[in-house]
């Protein structure tokens, strides 16, 4: 656990002010809820689009490289955090990173935070598609900024933490239902779907791989709970559980939404029950709130980096906060911002796709990439395994070709 658990995930660190001291007290239990309730989210809703833009065996393979993927980078991210003793991307770069690269990557890490937002506020909108018969897509969208509002003013919400668990059972309650749904239908027929099943397309892949690696994201989440683990070398076998288990749901969750609409799933696999269904209007609903309750909580450390960046005299202070006005004026521009972003937006799935590549490839691949490679040339370098350097770069080269070749498609 941390000393002082007001700490930001994100929050800069001084050069002039000593990194937030961990006390080793988590288990290798702890550590696996916390980050499975952080990879747990709504990018498990359109994976079934990603599954019909691929066809299912090339996706079932997709799943697999993503997930190793995964592994791969978390893995660069604890022998960062071995040799360098720092647990957080902050820390971390403030040690291996000069100071123009270290705000670089304070500019960078607005992207994850802003996406975070994004993604919460299209899947609630989306969520509550029954009432929108009533209320435009531009009303539900407003109302959602002005409730989160005053929610995003204070330093901190520790009790919204908890809708961390509301997600995670509702997304469990997600699958459990899909799968239940797809039990006993037909598998579609190559005349139900736009390509043969099981053919290739290399812009099919293009949409699914940043949506898959999105959804195997909790790196912020990571770095930290490594620091609070008593015993380090259960990491592994907490990183392996994670991602073999988040493989099976996300297996799970595709198969059964491809299933159920016969090849032609939406975007956001809820959009497409009726009204009728209780079982997914329930969904809907729990869902819903929580991710009205989780926008702080994205919010709080793009506040934090923003602050930052435009008053520098916070970066040399562990005790001072933004003037009110500032506060009110950055938390009016994000929301707001978001807000327009999501009413012209109607396609989750291409949010999706920009945010998991700028999100899941470049922040959470191509910078512990970065991580490993700067680290030898500091000195931590005697703590790192001779190969670092060559593994750091292929880990670069590769969230670089992926979210090139991503970016390809969209542009």
């Amino acid at each position: 656990m941390l000393d002082d658990d007001t700490l930001p995930l994100v929050k800069p660190v001084s050069p002039l002010v000593s990194p937030p001291t961990y006390r080793a007290s988590g288990t290798a239990w702890s550590a696996y809820v916390s980050l499975m309730s952080t990879m747990l989210g709504s990018g498990i809703m359109t994976l079934p689009s990603a599954m019909a833009a691929t066809t299912p065996l090339p996706n079932a393979v997709l799943l697999v490289m993503t997930g190793s993927m995964a592994l791969m980078s978390f893995r660069t991210l604890c022998l960062v955090a071995d040799a360098t003793e720092a647990y957080s991307y902050e820390a971390i770069s403030t040690r291996v990173f000069s100071p123009s690269q270290v705000w670089v990557l304070r500019i960078l890490t607005v992207l994850p935070c802003f996406g975070s937002m994004l993604m919460n506020m299209l899947v609630a909108v989306d969520l509550l598609l029954p009432f929108q018969a009533l209320f435009s897509r531009t009303i539900l969208c407003l109302v959602f900024a002005l409730v989160t509002f005053p929610m995003c003013l204070p330093n901190t919400l520790h009790a919204l933490r908890m809708t961390n668990t509301m997600v995670v059972t509702s997304v469990l309650y997600i699958v459990a239902v899909l799968a239940g749904h797809a039990y006993g239908l037909p598998w579609p027929h190559d005349s139900a779907v736009e390509r043969p099943l099981n053919s290739f397309s290399w812009g099919g892949v293009a949409y699914a791989i940043p949506i898959q690696i999105f959804s195997y994201g909790c790196h912020l989440n990571l770095v930290r709970t490594y620091g609070e683990l008593e015993h380090k070398q259960s990491m592994r076998w907490v990183i392996f559980c994670i991602v073999s288990t988040g493989l099976a749901l996300f297996a799970v969750a595709s198969t059964s939404g491809y299933v159920i609409f016969q090849g032609h799933p939406p975007s956001n696999v809820l959009a497409g029950f009726p009204v009728a269904d209780i079982s997914i209007t329930s969904v809907r609903v729990v869902l819903g709130v929580s991710l009205l309750l989780k926008m702080p909580l994205a919010f709080h450390p793009l506040r934090d980096m923003l602050e930052v960046v435009v008053l520098p005299r916070l970066l040399f202070s562990t005790t001072a906060f933004s003037p009110p006005w500032f506060r009110v004026c950055i938390t009016t521009i994000s929301l707001g911002m978001v807000t327009w972003i999501a009413i012209r937006t109607s396609d989750l799935g291409t949010a999706m796709t920009w945010v998991g590549t700028f999100d899941g490839v470049m922040f959470h691949f191509v910078v512990p990439g970065l991580f490993l490679v700067s680290t030898p040339s500091s000195q931590f370098a005697t703590r790192l395994p001779r190969c670092a350097t060559e593994m750091g770069w292929g880990v670069v080269c590769i969230g670089l070709y992926v979210a090139v070749a991503s970016l390809s498609r969209l542009v």
